[in-house]
Protein backbone atom coordinates (compact mmCIF):
# COMPACT_ATOMS: atom_id res chain seq x y z
CA UNK A 1 0.00 0.00 0.00
CA UNK A 2 1.44 3.40 -0.92
CA UNK A 3 2.27 5.87 1.84
CA UNK A 4 1.38 9.55 1.98
CA UNK A 5 4.90 10.30 3.18
CA UNK A 6 8.16 9.30 1.59
CA UNK A 7 10.77 7.48 3.66
CA UNK A 8 12.82 10.70 3.79
CA UNK A 9 9.83 12.63 5.16
CA UNK A 10 9.13 9.90 7.72
CA UNK A 11 12.77 10.01 8.85
CA UNK A 12 12.61 13.80 9.09
CA UNK A 13 9.40 13.84 11.17
CA UNK A 14 10.62 10.99 13.38
CA UNK A 15 13.87 12.88 13.93
CA UNK A 16 11.97 16.03 14.90
CA UNK A 17 9.86 14.05 17.38
CA UNK A 18 13.04 12.56 18.85
CA UNK A 19 14.58 16.04 19.12
CA UNK A 20 11.48 17.27 20.95
CA UNK A 21 11.72 14.32 23.35
CA UNK A 22 15.41 15.05 23.96
CA UNK A 23 14.71 18.75 24.57
CA UNK A 24 12.07 18.28 27.28
CA UNK A 25 13.15 14.99 28.88
CA UNK A 26 13.86 14.60 32.57
CA UNK A 27 15.95 12.08 34.46
CA UNK A 28 13.86 9.20 35.78
CA UNK A 29 15.35 6.80 38.34
CA UNK A 30 13.63 3.41 38.54
CA UNK A 31 14.13 1.44 41.76
CA UNK A 32 13.47 -2.31 41.67
CA UNK A 33 13.16 -4.78 44.53
CA UNK A 34 16.66 -5.41 45.91
CA UNK A 35 18.35 -8.74 45.30
CA UNK A 36 18.79 -10.76 48.49
CA UNK A 37 22.11 -12.61 48.54
CA UNK A 38 22.94 -15.21 51.17
CA UNK A 39 26.50 -14.56 52.28
CA UNK A 40 26.98 -17.06 55.10
CA UNK A 41 24.72 -20.06 55.44
CA UNK A 42 24.86 -21.23 59.04
CA UNK A 43 22.69 -24.33 59.45
CA UNK A 44 24.35 -25.79 62.55
CA UNK A 45 21.62 -24.33 64.75
CA UNK A 46 19.13 -26.62 62.99
CA UNK A 47 20.76 -29.72 64.45
CA UNK A 48 20.67 -28.59 68.08
CA UNK A 49 24.29 -27.53 68.49
CA UNK A 50 25.09 -24.72 70.88
CA UNK A 51 25.98 -22.17 68.21
CA UNK A 52 24.06 -18.93 68.03
CA UNK A 53 22.01 -17.99 65.02
CA UNK A 54 23.68 -15.31 62.97
CA UNK A 55 20.92 -12.97 61.77
CA UNK A 56 23.00 -11.02 59.26
CA UNK A 57 23.76 -13.92 56.97
CA UNK A 58 22.39 -12.15 53.90
CA UNK A 59 22.89 -8.87 52.12
CA UNK A 60 20.72 -6.76 49.85
CA UNK A 61 21.97 -5.46 46.52
CA UNK A 62 20.17 -2.38 45.23
CA UNK A 63 18.80 -2.57 41.69
CA UNK A 64 18.08 0.68 39.90
CA UNK A 65 18.32 2.27 36.49
CA UNK A 66 18.50 5.85 35.26
CA UNK A 67 16.50 6.68 32.14
CA UNK A 68 15.04 9.71 30.39
CA UNK A 69 11.40 10.49 29.84
CA UNK A 70 8.80 13.18 29.46
CA UNK A 71 6.78 14.04 32.56
CA UNK A 72 3.16 15.08 32.08
CA UNK A 73 1.46 16.47 35.16
CA UNK A 74 -1.70 18.43 35.85
CA UNK A 75 0.18 21.72 35.61
CA UNK A 76 1.90 20.83 32.33
CA UNK A 77 -1.21 19.93 30.31
CA UNK A 78 -2.06 22.64 27.80
CA UNK A 79 -5.48 24.17 28.31
CA UNK A 80 -6.50 24.69 24.73
CA UNK A 81 -10.05 24.10 23.53
CA UNK A 82 -9.50 20.42 22.76
CA UNK A 83 -8.39 19.57 26.28
CA UNK A 84 -11.33 21.47 27.80
CA UNK A 85 -13.85 19.89 25.43
CA UNK A 86 -12.49 16.38 25.98
CA UNK A 87 -12.69 16.81 29.78
CA UNK A 88 -9.18 15.42 30.15
CA UNK A 89 -8.09 15.80 33.73
CA UNK A 90 -5.05 14.46 35.55
CA UNK A 91 -5.55 14.37 39.35
CA UNK A 92 -3.09 16.39 41.42
CA UNK A 93 -1.43 13.29 42.89
CA UNK A 94 -0.88 11.63 39.49
CA UNK A 95 1.56 12.13 36.64
CA UNK A 96 2.22 10.39 33.35
CA UNK A 97 5.66 9.55 32.04
CA UNK A 98 6.49 8.86 28.41
CA UNK A 99 9.56 6.67 28.00
CA UNK A 100 11.35 4.77 25.28
CA UNK A 101 11.48 0.97 24.93
CA UNK A 102 14.65 0.47 26.98
CA UNK A 103 13.13 2.18 30.03
CA UNK A 104 9.81 0.37 29.53
CA UNK A 105 11.54 -3.00 29.46
CA UNK A 106 13.41 -2.23 32.69
CA UNK A 107 10.21 -1.10 34.43
CA UNK A 108 8.12 -4.08 33.28
CA UNK A 109 10.61 -6.96 33.38
CA UNK A 110 12.63 -8.58 36.13
CA UNK A 111 12.12 -7.75 39.77
CA UNK A 112 9.10 -5.77 40.94
CA UNK A 113 9.38 -2.00 40.46
CA UNK A 114 9.20 -0.46 43.94
CA UNK A 115 9.21 3.23 43.03
CA UNK A 116 10.20 5.77 40.41
CA UNK A 117 11.98 8.97 41.43
CA UNK A 118 11.59 12.17 39.43
CA UNK A 119 12.98 15.49 40.69
CA UNK A 120 13.72 13.91 44.11
CA UNK A 121 10.09 12.87 44.58
CA UNK A 122 8.92 9.25 44.69
CA UNK A 123 6.07 7.92 42.56
CA UNK A 124 4.52 4.47 42.26
CA UNK A 125 3.17 2.59 39.25
CA UNK A 126 -0.59 2.81 38.85
CA UNK A 127 -1.66 0.35 36.17
CA UNK A 128 0.14 -0.89 33.09
CA UNK A 129 1.77 0.90 30.19
CA UNK A 130 0.21 2.13 26.97
CA UNK A 131 2.12 2.00 23.69
CA UNK A 132 2.04 5.13 21.54
CA UNK A 133 3.42 4.86 18.01
CA UNK A 134 4.26 7.93 15.98
CA UNK A 135 5.20 6.82 12.49
CA UNK A 136 8.12 4.47 13.13
CA UNK A 137 8.92 5.67 16.68
CA UNK A 138 7.42 3.92 19.73
CA UNK A 139 6.94 5.43 23.18
CA UNK A 140 5.32 3.99 26.29
CA UNK A 141 3.18 5.93 28.76
CA UNK A 142 2.92 4.94 32.42
CA UNK A 143 0.54 6.40 34.98
CA UNK A 144 2.22 7.12 38.32
CA UNK A 145 0.81 8.24 41.66
CA UNK A 146 2.60 9.84 44.58
CA UNK A 147 1.07 7.46 47.11
CA UNK A 148 0.74 3.70 47.26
Amino acid sequence: MPSLLTSTEIASVTGAIGDSFDTFKKEIVVYKEPIKTISDLNVSFLYGYDTEYKESNYTYTAVSGVYSGLVISNGSVATDGFIDDAKIEIPDNEIRIKVEKEARDFIKNGMKTERIAIDNKDYYLNGSDKKVSILSKDYYIFKLTDQI
